[in-house]
């Protein structure tokens, strides 16, 4: 059997054929999920520039300040084929990093009717969207504008040449030349070399700004010199050059280094490296400084980067130390023996003419010729002369210091360890208070022609001593005094040292002022021979310099240290029941074997409060004016007999009555007795007698009311002073302590506010007025202005009352009107500047807040200072000023739109006005505008707010009685452009009923016909421009004849008479035509019928054949 074989090709035709039935439809659901979509793009941008704060373009500016402001500056327009929806925020882009994008929050655009056309969003990460409003949908020929005040983000611009700025969907990329971050830096470093020099190392780091001239030197100063031929630089900028033609070296000791670059250099790395030598045989501390020195004549920039290097030359150290047999110190004749050892040139260096002297401190004897302890030189015994290999020693005057003095060879370059011993005068070195034995060498070299020094210290191990030593005894309680018994606690410490001493006795004499404290007195550590019956004290009558001794006897030997404590009570009121410290001070003595051994000394501080005063400021009560005054009695319990408090109230302050208490309740008794006549500096006095003995602290509290309102007279805080007293038996005469309470007070101050979001160009100031609500007339405020500011003359000035709380705080009441603040502005002709004046006439007694507002006058300023100056009865002339920083990011824009319109004027077939008629637009295959939405004047029918590129259509909905209906639609299109183009005006011609019109049919229909104002209808009811001449000419089905069909004329109003022409594509010339795509039934309808013709088409091209049968 043969098959039927359908050629592919076929088969591909019919299933496009068949697709494209669906390809509108698929689109339309396509367009639909894309409008969904949170990121819409809006691609209607025409113009973005990045502007500087004087309006220049930066792509055009160089140098640009990574830190200055910046103004994007952003121009949209939207076609008018083109729809917008209001429920899609659509993304314009996203503010390049570069820029601050924070805090700028949303942008309204306005036309200059302040109708909304859209909001600019922009959120912290600069994502950038524009939403419209339903009144601008509305709209044709949308266009509109936004800005942005910000700054660039230093931190996110890189050190290029150039920045590229993109910002994205809108493609649009701005290249900002910014002014490169100078990166350029110097570092230096210096380390010895085992040959004695010193290698200098320098880097210097250009960046990548170009450096213009740049020089490097570096001044040789201190103990060193250049070493010739050591410069190298890598790389060299000069390549090749062998002769180093950028170097001058120093001419001397003490001169400069210099290297000078080519002209310009630019981001390479330059390593330079040059070595000096030391010109000191000692140690020494060498400093280098280098400086890079670049740029411009006169724009020259200094860098500097110094090193260090320590070199340490061991020339000489010393030692010393007791001489011993185990534990036990040697003596020579009975005097212990101190061994000096000196280690001279441990490094080994080259020395000439090298001179070891000592100068040993009084006490000390030297041991010569003596075989046991001789002086030596390394091994070898030194002999006494003044040649080299000699030492010489001079002997001084009793208790005076010796000097001793070694001469070497005349060069050495070893190491040699001197030694020699001395003895210590004083046999009984052990038995006494002494501070150690220290002792410094000195070794003189000569370096050419110089001479050079270099010393080394010792202090003898074990050579500081202490049997006795004496202070306040702070362990027994914090302070080492109890202020409350008054006693002070005292502390010796006997043998700190541990030597072995014998017959040891302490003795302490009790000063005038002191007693001791019976069976106070204690040792520790105790045993059988060590106990307190050791003590004994011995009270003086007569003596005016102490009132005992107090004295404790060791057994015949000791070896270890022991602690004596014992009790002095102070005896003078005057000094522990007063205000105030006083030193109390106490000596102890030791003696060994009878013979003086030394003392120690103490001094205890002793701290007496008996009364201090203050006022609570927490608890001021502002709306009453009362103080809290709070007393402290006897802080540190001290016994006190028949004390009296007293308080003088002063002028300005009433006691409250009942306020006073003690805290805790003392069971004395308070007394207020009222000023008279002759006591002028007091309105009263408080007092209160505590019962007959106290032994704790009591707190005394009581209030004051302020009555003299000239003490808030004064801007600023207010502190008013009051003192109190008292008096005992321990001390007649009044102790005082003074208190102050501090009041915050405001005559007047001043606060600016601004607020970008609110009004960028406007500063709100807000004047505080009589915070204490004093008594105030006749004030007056003068405020002039500083420059860049004007009085916002359309913001009113208003009075607000303010409501004042026991605590101080203000709280913001109604407005008020009374008293009504008069308001006068002046400029001066000299300065320019603004004054302001605002009068309050009359009395006040309440607290207000003043607020007016200033233009900004200077767009280019960000700080203002400003003050206030006040005058008025009842306070001193005073002022409030502030300061107020205005940056900030602003934004702003702006909007427009416009739509047309069409008038459709009813005639008869000659031309008379018909009324009665109503016609609807249509758009889309439904009602656009409603016959309701239509202005009617007679037979005048206009529709407003069409947009433009829309195909409308005109329907007759309701014809004139008497004539006949023709619903048949008009299609018409406006376009943007002219008067004509944007307003288009018909004549809509209907018949008698039963009577057909021209082109009509159907039982006598209208038709189109030419409208001629002057000539048809009469000027008492169309006026002569009515229908005024327009370009749109109507777009409707062509009759046979080439006559539209329908009612409406085929010319616009004006026209000469007959049918309009048709063009060669079968559309009537002018404005109006029928766009492909504009009506969606057509593409639709066209869709179906290629969907059924390529069903029949596959139905047939697949129909099996007829086949004939087998005989």
């Amino acid at each position: 059997m043969k098959k039927n074989r359908v050629p592919i090709i076929s088969f591909l035709l019919s299933v496009c054929l068949l697709l494209s039935a669906f390809t509108p439809l698929a689109r339309a659901e396509e367009g639909q999920k894309e409008g969904e979509q949170t990121k819409v793009p809006f691609e209607f941008i025409t113009d973005l520039k990045l502007e500087d704060a004087e309006g220049n373009d930066l792509s055009k500016e160089t140098d640009v300040s990574k830190e200055s402001e910046v103004r994007i500056d952003c121009d949209y327009r939207i076609p008018d084929e083109v729809d917008v929806d209001p429920d899609i925020s659509y993304y314009i882009t996203t503010i390049p990093k570069q820029i601050v994008s924070k805090n700028i929050k949303e942008i309204p655009l306005k036309d200059g009717d302040e109708n909304q056309f859209a909001t600019i969003r922009v959120d912290d990460q600069g994502v950038t969207t524009i939403q419209f409003t339903s009144y601008a949908v509305e709209l044709s020929q949308l266009t509109g504008n936004f800005y942005i005040n910000t700054k660039f983000d230093k931190a996110n611009i890189g050190n290029g040449e150039e920045e590229k700025i993109e910002f994205d969907t809108i493609a649009k990329t701005v290249t900002v030349h910014f002014k490169q971050d100078d990166t350029t830096s110097i570092s230096k470093k210096g380390e010895l070399e085992d040959d004695g020099n010193v290698l200098w190392t320098v880097t210097v780091t250009p960046g990548e700004v170009a450096l213009d001239n740049a020089v490097l030197t570096d001044k040789i100063e201190g103990k060193q010199e250049y070493v010739d031929d050591s410069f190298t630089i890598d790389p060299n900028p000069y390549d090749p050059d062998p002769a180093l033609k950028g170097l001058t070296t120093p001419a001397e000791a003490g001169g400069t280094l210099k290297y000078q670059f080519p002209e310009k250099i630019q981001g390479q790395v330059y390593t330079i490296k040059y070595k000096t030598h030391p010109t000191t045989v000692l140690g020494t501390t060498l400093k280098n400084t280098a400086k890079l020195e670049y740029g411009k004549e006169t724009d020259r920039k200094t860098l500097t980067d110094d090193a260090t290097v320590t070199i340490d030359k061991k020339l000489i150290s010393k030692s010393g130390e007791f001489v011993k047999d185990g534990s036990v110190y040697k003596k020579l004749n009975d005097k212990y023996l101190i061994l000096w050892t000196f280690k001279v040139n441990k490094s080994g260096e080259t020395l000439n003419d090298a001179v070891l002297s000592d100068t040993l401190p009084a006490g000390l004897t030297l041991v010569e010729n003596n075989q046991t302890y001789p002086i030596k030189n390394n091994e070898t015994v030194i002999p006494e002369g003044s040649g080299e290999g000699e030492y010489s020693y001079t002997v001084g005057k009793p208790d005076e210091p010796t000097e001793f003095e070694y001469q070497f060879q005349a060069t050495i370059s070893e190491q040699h360890i001197i030694t020699f011993y001395t003895t210590v005068d004083d046999e009984r070195y052990f038995e006494h208070n002494h501070s150690a034995i220290t002792n410094t060498a000195k070794l003189t070299v000569q370096n050419g022609e110089k001479t050079e020094t270099s010393s080394g210290g010792a202090t003898v191990e074990g050579s500081g001593n202490t049997v006795i030593q004496k202070d306040s005894d702070k362990d027994s309680d914090s302070t080492g005094y109890d202020a409350k018994t008054h006693r002070i606690h005292w502390k010796i410490t006997v043998n700190w040292s541990k030597r072995t001493l014998n017959n040891v006795v302490v003795t302490d004499d009790i000063p005038i002022g002191q007693k001791y404290v019976e069976d106070s007195a204690k040792i520790s550590p105790t045993d059988d021979e060590i106990t307190n019956a050791g003590f004994s004290y011995t009270a003086t009558d007569g003596d005016t310099k102490k009132t005992g001794t107090l004295t404790y006897t060791f057994p015949e030997t000791i070896d270890k240290p022991y602690t004596i404590t014992f009790d002095t009570e102070a005896t003078d009121p005057a000094e522990w029941a007063d205000n105030g410290t006083n030193d109390y001070k106490n000596a102890a003595s030791l003696t060994v074997d009878g013979i003086y051994a030394g003392k120690g000394d103490a001094k205890q501080p002793v701290d007496s409060k008996v009364l201090s005063k203050s006022a609570l400021d927490s608890e001021y009560d502002y709306v009453n004016r009362i103080i809290t005054w709070k007393i402290l009695v006897n802080e540190y319990g001290t016994t006190l007999t028949d004390a009296v408090v007293s308080d003088h109230i002063p002028l300005g302050l009433k006691y409250v009555e009942g306020s006073a208490k003690t805290d805790p309740e003392a069971g004395g008794s308070f007394s207020y007795a009222a000023a008279g006549q002759d006591e002028k500096d007091k309105t009263g006095t408080l007092t209160y007698t505590f019962p007959k003995t106290i032994e704790k602290a009591y707190t005394v509290t009581f209030q004051t009311k302020v009555t003299d309102e000239k003490l808030f007279a004064k801007n600023g805080e207010v502190k008013i002073k009051n003192t109190a007293s008292l008096t005992s038996t321990e001390h007649p005469d009044p102790v005082t302590a003074d208190g102050t309470a501090t009041i915050q007070n405001t005559i007047v101050d001043k606060n600016g506010v601004y607020d970008s979001d609110v009004s960028k160009d406007t500063i709100d100031w807000q004047v505080g007025i009589n915070s204490n609500q004093i008594t105030l007339k006749d004030i007056t405020l003068t405020d002039e202005l500083p420059a860049g500011l004007k009085l916002d003359e359309s913001t009113p000035v208003q009075l607000f009352l303010r409501t004042l709380s026991k605590d101080g705080s203000l709280t913001l009441g109604k407005q008020v009107t009374s008293p009504k603040v008069a308001v006068a502005a002046s400029v001066d002709e000299h300065t320019k500047l603004q004054t302001v004046t605002f009068t309050i006439p009359g009395t006040i007694s309440d607290a207000y807040l003043l607020t007016f507002s200033t233009k900004i006058t200077d767009p280019t300023k960000k700080d203002f200072s400003n003050t206030i100056q006040f005058k008025g009865e009842g306070a001193y002339n005073t002022s409030g000023n502030t300061g107020i920083n205005i940056s900030s990011q602003d934004s702003g824009g702006s909007a427009s739109g416009k739509t047309g319109s069409v008038t459709i004027y009813k005639v008869d077939e000659n031309g008379n006005p018909l009324t009665g008629a109503k016609f609807q637009i249509l758009y889309n295959g439904k009602v656009f505008r409603s016959a309701d939405e239509a202005v009617v004047t007679d037979n005048k029918f206009v529709f407003n707010k069409l947009k433009f590129k829309r195909v409308y259509q005109i329907q007759e909905v309701s014809a004139p009685k008497g004539y006949q209906l023709d619903s048949t639609p008009l299609s018409f299109t406006l376009t943007a452009g002219t008067e004509e183009t944007e307003n288009a005006s018909y004549n809509f011609i209907n018949t008698k009923t039963k009577n057909p019109g021209h082109g009509g049919g159907g039982g006598g229909g209208g038709g189109w016909d030419p409208h001629v104002p002057e000539q048809v209808i009469p000027s008492s009811s169309v006026p002569e421009s009515s229908a005024p001449e327009s370009s749109q000419e109507p777009t409707e089905s062509i009759g046979d004849e080439g006559t539209p069909i329908g009612g409406i004329s085929s010319a616009p109003s004006g026209a000469p008479g007959g049918t309009e022409k048709i063009g060669g594509d079968g559309t009537p010339k002018g404005g109006l035509g029928v766009k492909t795509g504009d009506d969606p039934v057509l593409p639709v309808v066209l869709s179906s019928l290629m969907a059924v013709s390529a069903l029949l088409f596959f139905v047939v091209a697949y129909r099996k054949p007829k086949t004939k049968k087998k005989k």
